[in-house]
């Protein structure tokens, strides 16, 4: 029996044109936190991050930069000095 998350990628693959994908990625490649609570940042961050699938895309690094990036200065240059290097740490102290 199939699972939920492969039907989903199965009608994905079917139904969603590939332009969507791609205008998914940018999106969420613009992302920043602005004037968003940083929890609400978190939470749109982590809902590209599923939606676009970079789990299995990207390696950790690459997606904790990008979740960097997307932060305030102030909020960027606390977790440099922290030496965090998981998105789960980055959620926490930014939070």
């Amino acid at each position: 029996m199939e699972t939920w998350e492969g039907m989903k990628e199965n009608l994905m693959l079917k139904y969603v044109p590939p332009s969507f994908s791609q205008q998914l990625r940018d999106k969420w490649n613009r992302l920043t936190r602005g004037n968003k609570s940083a929890t609400d940042y978190i939470a749109k961050f982590h809902e590209y991050l599923k939606q676009c699938g970079a789990i299995e895309l990207e390696s950790p690094k690459q997606t904790l930069s990008k979740f960097r990036s997307g932060l305030r200065d102030d909020y960027h240059r606390e977790l440099i000095p922290r030496g965090i290097t998981t998105l789960e740490h980055a959620y926490l102290v930014t939070d």
